[in-house]
């Protein structure tokens, strides 16, 4: 957070004597460093603190504005601090004004001194004389030789007398070609187009050639000998290659499957599933098969996970209504929702057909009842994967997922339904969240579209009897962008209120902000010292920001800004980050460790500056391992902590799947001064102690003294 330097200062400062004496002393402090543009800075938001902490309002506005008025003197303010600055002032219930950030001085010409005349200077000389005849002598050289493709290279890109010489050097390549007719025909088409004559359009300038892709390597094997090209590490993208070779090759479905099935047991080992690869399976099996048949064996024999979900009943019933269905197989997948979301026994299998705008979802029975959260999310997710869609999920176990796809609009089945009565239920199901594409009218032709008759329109007046034309009114003034300064005003006014507000009272505020981040930054900038009721107030946002934000925004700022609430006060805000919908969008594993973790940091002296899962972007622009393996880093935890201008990072490592235990070595390549803590558990120290990291400390709750001795 920006403009730190007072802030402990300021949090210790607890009685009005105390808040009084310390203003004195900045103030004396700013006196006598007038010329240091970043230490007022640093001065005015601390008065501000302290003037609200003695009730003196005007005086806090005051300095807030002097904060934002020095932001924009030089040196200016970086990015981040002038967005505190506005954020602090819109928490203030001021609406910040617009900055304007001084120009950068324009270089001083060497122009004389008033009296002086300036030195003539030299007249430019034509093109043709500025490029000399010996610039062209190399081409004739080259052209008289019989080098034609050579001399052609020397002119490229030049202009003027070159583009005569360019020509002169196409006609005798022509007259020297074995099939000379034909070359001269050929150049004639080209002067053609190119002077526009004869019926000759214009030449169009060549289309781009496609990027000319790499050949496949030793490591790629027999997956890219088959692709024709070097495989892409990203898996997402190895994915858009194979459909895009399946669609070019729909015959060889089975040979590509098996191919990818045996490159991801050799690429992975037997440990790892590969659930995006079920798509394929199912199209190869849809034909012959065999080759594939035979891969999956291997696969078994081998001890392999990525066969386990070709047992599973979604799959196979897919696979039945695939074969009976008058459609096209179009896709199959599993799961809707994102890792750890669904039961992990009931993932649903999702069945697309061709020729209409429809879907299938497959969910197996269970005793057990499904998760009311992950129904209503499941629920949710639907319309955006399809309008037309039938669920079947038979079984008591799945009557709140049924009940849930249901209030969405969308039609649930239970029972074991023919494949017949299935397929039927799809084919007469209504669209849900607009028409179906069969359905759109049509646009009409452009020749149907109705157009006033020339007759029809009224005639302008001639010259003499048009009205005299009124005077141009002045020029309005373009309206401002709109940057949520409003908006966060009137957040703020309703969250930082004599009140705690409900999460209701701030659903609109939210829904109102351009980024949900300013709401979170406000608040953090605000409570440099955070007030009785924090967790209460910052539950409420968090609340009502989930309900605003869309399914896959995360905010860091708010976990950051939650964590240290609720190691400092506990309450509803270390409820919203360990349960709920809340818990899935700004929490994660191991959330009730981390908060024990700020706490302890907090006791040794350390602040958290900022915390976040996985990688950054940096890192994984750098490194291609790190960006092939970051979706696995979601339980490394890493906080930012400062004290007393230094910085240290403490890693928490909640847990971690194998493809996340092979990303952590790379992490661990970049040197920096941070501290390992692991949970207390003999496999994973084990796993961790071969790595050569730094040494780690071991965690419980219930003992938190080895943490904060060795951040002392």
């Amino acid at each position: 957070m920006a403009f730190e330097r007072w802030s402990n200062q300021v949090a210790q400062a607890t009685d009005s004597e105390s808040q009084r004496r310390l203003l004195a002393e900045i103030g004396t402090w700013r006196a006598t460093h007038l010329t240091d543009i970043p230490g007022l800075r640093e001065a005015a938001f601390a008065m501000s603190n302290l003037y609200m902490k003695v009730g003196d309002r005007d005086a806090a506005v005051r300095e807030a504005r002097s904060l934002l008025s020095l932001c924009q003197t030089t040196p200016v303010a970086t990015g981040e601090e002038r967005h505190h600055a506005k954020a602090f002032l819109s928490s203030l219930g001021e609406k910040p004004p617009e900055l304007r950030l001084p120009r950068e001085p324009k270089r001083r010409s060497d122009r004389p001194e008033r009296g002086e005349r300036r030195e003539p200077r030299e007249r430019r000389e034509p093109r043709e004389a500025r490029e000399p005849q010996e610039s062209l002598d190399a081409v004739f050289a080259r052209a008289l030789e019989g080098d034609h493709v050579g001399a052609l290279k020397l002119l490229k890109g030049k202009k003027g007398r070159a583009e005569l010489v360019r020509a002169w050097v196409r006609l005798l390549k022509a007259m020297a070609a074995e099939d000379r007719d034909a070359e001269l025909a050929s150049l004639d088409r080209w002067f053609r187009q190119v002077l526009g004559v004869g019926g000759g359009a214009k030449a169009e300038p060549a289309a781009k050639a496609e990027p000319r892709q790499a050949p496949p390597t030793a490591e790629d094997g027999p997956l890219g000998e088959l692709l024709g090209r070097q495989l892409p590490k990203r898996r997402d993208a190895r994915i858009r290659l194979l459909v895009k070779w399946l669609e070019d090759h729909p015959a060889r479905a089975d040979e590509l499957a098996s191919t990818a099935l045996a490159a991801h047991l050799a690429e992975a080992g037997p440990e790892v599933p590969a659930p995006w690869l079920a798509a394929f399976v199912a199209q190869a099996r849809l034909g012959d098969g065999s080759r594939t048949e035979a891969a999956l064996t291997a696969l078994a024999e081998a001890g392999s996970k990525a066969v386990e979900i070709y047992d599973e009943w979604g799959f196979t019933r897919a696979m039945q209504l695939a074969r009976t269905a008058p459609h096209r197989f179009a896709g199959l997948r599993r799961g809707v929702l994102g890792r750890g979301a669904e039961p992990d026994d009931r993932r649903a299998w999702t069945l697309r057909l061709d020729g209409e705008d429809r879907m299938l979802v497959l969910v197996a029975a269970s005793a057990d009842a499904y998760p009311a959260e992950a129904a209503a999310q499941l629920a949710q997710r639907l319309p955006g994967l399809c309008s037309r869609v039938v669920v079947l999920a038979p079984g008591a176990g799945n009557a709140p997922l049924r009940e849930a796809v249901a209030q969405a609009g969308f039609v649930a089945l239970d029972g074991e339904p023919s494949d017949t009565e299935l397929l039927s239920a799809l084919e007469a199901v209504k669209p849900v969240g607009g028409p179906a594409k069969a359905e759109r009218a049509e646009k009409p032709a452009k020749a149907e579209r109705e157009k006033p008759a020339k007759a029809e329109r009224a005639e302008k007046p001639a010259k003499a009897e048009r009205a005299e034309k009124p005077a141009r009114p002045a020029k309005a003034e373009k309206p401002k962008e709109d940057d949520g300064a409003e908006a966060l005003a009137a957040l703020t006014a309703v969250l930082f209120g004599a009140e705690a507000p409900t999460a209701e009272a701030l659903a609109a505020p939210v829904a109102a902000l351009p980024k949900l981040r300013e709401a979170f930054l406000a608040a953090s900038a605000a409570w440099s010292a955070l007030p009785d009721d924090a967790s209460v107030r910052l539950a409420a946002l968090m609340q009502a920001a989930d309900g605003a934000a869309p399914d896959s925004l995360s905010v860091p700022e708010a976990t950051t800004l939650a964590l240290r609430v609720a190691a400092a006060q506990g309450g509803p805000v270390s409820a919203v980050l360990t349960g709920g919908s809340t818990a899935a969008r700004f929490g994660g594993p191991g959330m009730a460790d981390l908060i024990g973790l700020v706490a302890a940091a907090g006791e040794a002296g350390w602040a958290l500056r900022r915390a976040f899962r996985g990688t950054t972007r940096r890192e994984r622009r750098s490194n291609p391992a790190l960006s092939e393996l970051s979706d696995s880093l979601g339980g490394v935890w890493r906080l930012g902590l400062e004290r007393s201008g230094a910085r240290r990072e403490l890693w928490f490592v909640a847990d971690l799947p194998v493809e996340g235990r092979a990303a952590v070595p790379q992490l661990l390549l970049d040197e920096a001064d941070r501290l390992v803590v692991l949970p207390i558990d003999p496999e994973l120290s084990a796993w961790y102690g071969t790595l050569g990291g730094p040494e780690a400390i071991g965690w419980t709750p219930e003992d938190p003294s080895g943490v904060v001795d060795a951040l002392k």
